[in-house]
């Protein structure tokens, strides 16, 4: 199939599992990692085992000017990682490229459009429930969904490759909607079950089930004063996932347990920052910052 050079900065779970299955429909995918992720892609390519599961031999390197042009861009490195990541690839993405945030949390959008120019930049939400669980190896438990927005003309041809590569995609005029649905899981859930050392099933019927609801109240809350909103059925989607998928190791959960810098600055850190500056209270996000980021550097400080 020819088309337009898709480099994907970030070969984690997202941009493992979005990347592989567009690089097994035969799109020209080239993968920006490093480590033993990448020597692993490099000599044995990229595997996908649970769900939807693939192998595929692929094109990855450490050095954005390997890739030799970018026609679309999807960023899927952590929110901290952002414009350190995206600035070696200013020279490689196209006059008429598109950049694209696949990520967790709020600032990425604003951040690459200082990089890349807003005019060249989609927001970008990927719905998906994988993990690296060995270098080179991804494993899917569920979901697979990427909303992608504002439309263009560039931003439909995407997300017409992602469809054609068995990837559901919509593209949705409201993509601030959705970035905010998608930390709505984050910043209560994710977030809660990292901070707490609790799997999410616990959360249904446990003991920190009000502290979620206390969460989701202060979150609207936020959202409401920005003028977004967010879809009740999306909260419901949160409690569903937890029911379905009650041991499954969140983002955060993950990198609290290997102990990795996590995210929660772009999550709930910076849903106390929009709150901040629109007035509105938001004490339980407080909380679990606090409590979060303890658990994070203690995590960090036993592992050095």
């Amino acid at each position: 199939m020819s088309g337009p050079r898709l480099v994907v900065l970030g070969a984690g779970a997202v941009g493992g599992y979005f990347g592989g299955r567009l690089a097994a429909a035969g799109e020209d995918v080239f993968f920006l990692a490093r480590g033993a992720h990448l020597a692993a892609m490099r000599e044995r390519g990229l595997a996908c085992e649970g769900r939807t599961p693939f192998s595929v031999r692929v094109n990855a390197s450490d050095r954005a000017a390997d890739a030799g042009r970018a026609d679309v861009l999807l960023v899927c490195v952590k929110a901290y990682d952002t414009r350190e990541a995206a600035e070696p690839c200013r020279a490689i993405v196209a006059p008429g490229g598109l950049v694209v945030t696949l990520q967790n949390g709020l600032g990425n959008v604003e951040t690459l459009s200082e990089i890349f120019g807003a005019e060249r930049v989609a927001g970008g939400v990927a719905r998906v429930g994988a993990e690296v669980v060995a270098p080179g190896r991804i494993a899917h438990a569920a979901g697979g969904l990427v909303i992608l927005g504002p439309p263009t003309p560039r931003v439909e041809d995407l997300g017409a490759r992602f469809v054609r590569a068995g990837v559901a995609c919509e593209v949705t005029a409201d993509i601030r909607q959705a970035i905010w649905e998608k930390l709505l899981a984050n910043a209560v859930f994710n977030v809660i079950g990292a901070a707490h050392a609790i799997d999410l099933g616990e959360l249904v019927d446990g003991p920190l089930r009000p502290t979620a609801e206390r969460a989701i109240e202060e979150l609207l809350a936020v959202a409401r004063a920005k003028g977004i909103a967010i879809r009740p059925s999306t909260i419901g989607a949160c409690w569903d996932w937890c029911r379905h998928h009650p041991t499954f190791p969140t983002s955060t959960q993950q990198d609290v347990a290997r102990g990795r810098r996590t995210e929660w600055e772009a999550l709930s850190g910076a849903l106390v920052a929009e709150a901040q500056a629109e007035g509105v209270p938001v004490p339980t996000h407080e909380s679990l910052c606090a409590l979060l980021r303890r658990r994070t550097e203690d995590g960090m400080l036993k592992r050095a």
